[in-house]
């Protein structure tokens, strides 16, 4: 099978953002909050550009996906969602902000 190179760039790219996923955060005592975990993963897919186009709004997916996952759905004007991403894409951010904000505007689920 032949690939392109633009498929190969993205596949590289995706393997080096799971990478820095919080795969053992949680365990190690590092990181204690869902809401940390969904800023790790938000901030991780927007900061290494896994895909040529669209990695601000797979991360906000992401992020809301991992949410749903554990309880907590987010509840944000869409026009908040795409502020916050993208202060997160210009480093306006960090993680620990987007953690404030996931937690101030999620609400938890019944199960």
């Amino acid at each position: 099978m032949c690939r392109s190179p633009a498929f190969e760039r993205g596949r590289k790219r995706s393997r080096n953002a799971l990478r820095l996923l919080p795969k053992n955060r949680r365990v190690y005592g590092e990181s204690s909050s869902i809401f940390d975990l969904a800023a790790v993963y938000g901030a991780a897919m927007v900061r290494n550009h896994p895909f040529i186009d669209g990695n601000k709004r797979v991360a906000l997916m992401v992020v809301y996906a991992f949410l749903e996952m554990n309880g907590y759905r987010l509840e944000a004007p869409e026009a908040d969602a795409a502020g916050i991403m993208l202060a997160l894409a210009a480093g306006e951010v960090d993680e620990k902000v987007l953690s404030t904000w996931l937690k101030q505007h999620s609400v938890p689920v019944a199960r």
